[in-house]
């Protein structure tokens, strides 16, 4: 993958993904609603349209939104509004997608017809586990959904809803960029401060050029995040992850969790 941004081959392969996602969550919406018709729990089937249905219908559309927003081949600097549109689609990405696999989790125990805590209630907590679909249990503690829980999803979900939301950086700079960044800031602050100071018409109309000439140079450095993060600094700091192919990911993921449900409730609980 380039330093500054993805190659063709990289762009025609997360495209193909996006739109093959797009179009097998309308199938999975179609199972998914005939599943719970057949759920003889109108509590179990309530999670499951309006839990499970309604959280894939979002995540699906906020990555539409995402990938229309910031086109990952766009090579023109994002506004810092079209960054607040981003973060905002992928702060609702990520809840929803945590949150899918806490309403399979409930829609399992509800048809269980067992009483648990609902603090107990979960798809990675031990009390859940044997109300679980073996063959469902077993996704779930398959290595590489473990380490996206613990890892990944946990954090930037907690984060988001709790302590630090995720948000897209405005700009990446190489070293030498981020000098000059400072370079210019630094000179534009003192530009500033003599910007009221007497003199003639030709004097003020040459700080005024100067002052826009130093903005502009240091507002063109860099080039478009392609991470993620919930900060950089600080005890609360994750390491970013790149963003149009985590989102699809864990699209791909969350579909894969779908799948398992719909293949292996109806036989477990017997519907």
């Amino acid at each position: 993958m380039p330093k500054h941004g993805y190659d063709a081959e990289d762009l025609a392969r997360m495209e193909m993904t996006r739109v093959r996602l797009s179009h097998e969550r309308d199938l999975l919406a179609m199972k998914l609603v005939q599943l719970a018709s057949r759920f003889p729990d109108d509590r179990a089937r309530q999670y499951a349209n309006e839990g499970v249905g309604r959280r894939l219908r979002t995540i699906d559309r906020s990555v539409t939104n995402i990938f229309q927003l910031y086109p990952p081949d766009r090579t023109g600097h994002l506004s810092m509004e079209e960054c607040d549109d981003v973060a905002i689609q992928l702060q609702a990405f990520a809840i929803n997608v945590y949150a899918l696999f806490d309403n399979v989790a409930w829609v399992c125990v509800l048809l269980s017809k067992v009483q648990l805590n609902p603090m107990k209630i979960g798809p990675f907590k031990a009390e859940t586990t044997p109300h679980l679909p073996p063959s469902l249990a077993a996704f779930l503690s398959e290595n590489r959904v473990r380490t996206w829980h613990q890892v990944y999803g946990k954090a930037y979900r907690d984060a988001t809803a709790h302590r630090l939301p995720i948000y897209l950086p405005s700009r990446a700079y190489t070293q030498e960029e981020g000098a000059r960044w400072t370079e210019l800031d630094t000179a534009l602050m003192n530009a500033v401060r003599h910007m009221g100071e007497p003199g003639t018409a030709e004097e003020i109309d040459a700080r005024l050029e100067r002052h826009h000439a130093l903005q502009s140079e240091r507002d063109n450095l860099g080039s478009n995040s392609l991470l993620m993060a919930l900060t950089l600094n600080g005890p609360d700091a994750e390491k970013p992850v790149f963003l149009h192919p985590q989102v699809l990911a864990d699209y791909g993921l969350v579909q894969e969790l779908v799948v398992e449900v719909i293949s292996s409730v109806p036989s477990h609980f017997r519907l």
